[in-house]
């Protein structure tokens, strides 16, 4: 609504990629952190992709599914992520913030 570009810090990697990469450019950006998740460490996993921009975030490879979270719900798409691994059916798992304009 406001046209003003976001990021949901949940993971270390992206958050490193977010701050060193987005903090020294020009304008305004909301870097958001969970109330309910700020107690816990933040996720260690590896970012296998990461754009430009920091709109997106890819975390695991896979072909049975694609998981897609926005917001804080990273957390959440690791597990099924995992789920999915379980059954011999590796899952691609996304994180997508908010930073316009989206391609």
């Amino acid at each position: 609504m406001g046209r003003v570009n976001g990021y949901m810090l949940t993971d270390r990697a992206a958050a490193e990629h977010i701050v060193s990469t987005q903090l020294a450019q020009p304008g305004f950006r909301i870097l958001a952190l969970s109330q309910r998740m700020f107690s816990t460490e933040p996720l260690d996993v590896p970012v296998l992709y990461s754009a430009p921009d920091a709109s997106l975030f890819q975390y695991t490879e896979g072909g049975a599914a694609t998981i897609v979270c926005f917001g804080f719900s990273v957390p959440a798409g690791l597990a099924l992520a995992r789920r999915f691994a379980e059954q011999n059916s590796p899952a691609a798992v996304f994180s997508v913030h908010p930073v316009l304009p989206h391609r």
